[in-house]
């Protein structure tokens, strides 16, 4: 029969006759029996009693050797299942220490048993994890072992039917569940302390349908009370009741009822995909945010030339920690929310632009241009951190001549021009055989609609050597297209085309085609190219 709930047993001892223990190290094992039979108590749950399984393990430690515990079995059961013969090898001794269930990590020292309260318990409706709930007994001049409870019951009542998970936590921080020492010598365990660093303020259990769930946690005082993590796939609800609660060892706490329908708000963690979404301009709303790390502004760390310029902003356009960014034309009139793929939403939660903020699943965000434009805008969800920069310009420039072209806007993050005559100029000795360029863009104002006047190229580079090139035959050359920003005007973070790839039989010494510019996620990270490359003839 399988056993439901452990709570409180009373073994009964019944040794085999003592027997001469041999010379030498080694203790000589004996076949040894104890009787368990169950006891109601108030940790009891309504209906319900200690049932015993021949599948039930218990750990033994005698006082001849307490580093060597024993496992003993159920081997029989009587009474329904309520009373219980246990048996295993072990070594005759006038004490004895016994923990249900068997933990293969404890250990015992002659007065305290160091064993775990489980962090991630496998409750089911109406009960406690098979394994959750710890029970000690200690045996000295007599034949009756009392196993008692360490812990104690957090009873969490869901009658929701779509919960999947839960998680109890202690607000102020207090221990509740894993590794800890037990004094067991006394009436009943106390808790001595959990092992350093080991202890969890939290324990966790998942969830399959309404019921009363129980959570085995250590006794002690939560003075800070406790806060409940509900989930399901792509959802969570959080309660917090901040009343102080003294658990005792052995209690049975009812500790929180869930209404029928819980009030489901999405989950977000960074890397999510998330978009714009208010935007009343065509080809600009539900555009994908693009999601910031370090390897989408720098493919190869450690490539930058000496001596050149720092990786980043400059210095007015810098100071924001931020893990998205998107490039969009806004009209003053929309209202900019940003919703991410399980449906959480946030906006712009100030007048500076320098905050964003969860807002309701139904929330439809605010304004933040100033006037019809394109804007870069960079958050940092969920943490709060936001940029709002208008753009005016994005230029191409070559290093030779200090030729330059602006692109158009086309959509979504994204520039070019067609029929772009690209000339190449063989005066310079030095480098006849490559070709020098890079993107800036022109910022002329920052922040919400209490933002003021910026007016500042920042310039985009490979941020690598710029002997990085495009069709190298050795070297690295996958990361060539990406788009980062640097600081300062340093031609050594520009992009460096070889001649043979973009003038190949070159004509009249230009070619012709489409510029683009991918300030977006179409790519996977900011990028340009060219194409529809024809000669200039």
């Amino acid at each position: 029969m399988k056993k439901i709930y452990i709570l409180i047993a009373i073994l009964a001892a019944a040794v085999s006759c003592s027997k001469e223990q041999p010379k030498g190290d080694e203790p000589q094992l004996t076949p040894l029996s104890f009787t368990a039979v169950g006891e109601q108590t108030k940790t009891s749950l309504d209906g319900q009693s200690v049932v015993w399984s021949t599948t039930d393990h218990v750990m033994v430690f005698a006082s001849a050797d307490y580093d060597t515990p024993y496992d003993f079995s159920v081997t029989s059961t009587a009474n329904g299942g309520k009373q219980a013969t246990i048996e295993g090898m072990g070594t005759v001794s006038p004490e004895y220490f016994a923990l249900f269930p068997y933990q293969a990590d404890a250990i015992c020292n002659g007065a305290e048993v160091t064993l775990t309260i489980p962090t991630d318990q496998a409750a089911v409706a109406g009960s406690f994890g098979p394994a959750a709930n710890p029970a000690v007994a200690h045996i000295t001049g007599t034949e009756d072992l009392l196993f008692k409870n360490v812990g104690a019951l957090l009873a969490i009542n869901i009658q929701a039917t779509d919960v999947t998970g839960l998680k109890v936590e202690s607000l102020d921080g207090t221990e509740m569940t894993g590794p800890a020492q037990f004094d067991c010598i006394g009436s009943a365990p106390v808790l001595n302390d959990f092992q350093g660093g080991q202890g969890k303020s939290y324990v966790q259990t998942t969830v399959s349908g309404a019921g009363v769930y129980y959570l085995v946690v250590a006794p002690g005082d939560y003075t800070g009370g406790f806060r409940l993590t509900f989930t399901k796939s792509g959802y969570k609800a959080v309660v917090e009741n901040t009343k102080a609660l003294t658990v005792e060892r052995n209690d049975n706490v009812n500790l929180f009822t869930t209404p029928a329908t819980i009030p489901w708000e999405a989950e977000f963690t960074p890397g999510d995909r998330v978009f714009i979404k208010g935007l009343s301009i065509a080809g600009e709303n539900g555009q994908e945010l693009s999601y910031i790390t370090a390897d989408y502004y720098n493919p190869r760390p450690g490539g930058t030339a000496p001596g050149s310029p720092a990786r980043g902003d400059e210095a007015s356009l810098a100071g924001i920690t931020y893990n998205y960014e998107v490039w969009a034309k806004i009209a003053p009139s929309d209202n900019v929310y940003f919703e991410s793929e399980n449906g959480a939403r946030f906006a712009i939660s100030n007048g500076e632009g320098t905050a964003v903020g969860r807002i309701a699943a139904t929330g439809t965000g605010n304004s933040i241009a100033v006037s019809e434009d394109v804007y870069r805008i960079r958050l940092n969800l969920p943490s709060g951190d936001a940029q709002i920069a208008r753009v005016s310009i994005v230029n191409f420039g070559i290093m030779y001549g200090d030729v330059s072209q602006n692109l158009n806007y086309d959509q979504a993050g994204a520039w070019k021009i067609d029929n772009y005559v690209f000339s190449y100029s063989t005066n310079q000795s030095w480098d006849s055989t490559n070709h020098r360029y890079l993107i800036s863009v022109w910022f002329t104002w920052k922040g919400g609609h209490g933002g003021s006047n910026l007016d500042q190229w920042q310039r985009y580079g490979t941020l690598n050597q710029y002997t990085d090139v495009y069709g190298a035959t050795t070297g690295p050359d996958d990361d060539y297209y990406y788009l980062q920003p640097f600081a300062g005007y340093d031609w050594g973070m520009i992009f460096y085309m070889p001649k043979d790839v973009l003038f190949p039989g070159m004509v009249n010494q230009s070619k012709k085609g489409t510029l683009s510019v991918y300030f977006n996620n179409t790519y996977g990270h900011f990028t340009h190219g060219f194409s529809n490359i024809v000669d200039n003839s």
